[in-house]
């Protein structure tokens, strides 16, 4: 998914500053039954018509993005 946004950060002119993934079990059963979510944070600039792009760029990904 990095790679993803990366690539759509490039070519919607967007700079991403940091992006940070929160813990996340990868290996192993699923404790809870609605834990299949992956919590991220995004820090991104750019003009206002670019980041807009963006974000509709990211909520269109295979995985899906819901911004809150």
């Amino acid at each position: 998914m990095a790679l993803q946004i990366e690539e759509l950060a490039k070519r919607d002119g967007v700079f991403v500053n940091s992006f940070t993934i929160e813990n996340t079990k990868i290996l192993g059963p699923i404790v809870e039954e609605n834990d299949q979510s992956l919590t991220f944070t995004l820090g991104f600039s750019g003009n206002y018509f670019n980041i807009t792009k963006f974000s509709d760029d990211i909520e269109e990904l295979r995985r899906p993005v819901k911004f809150d």
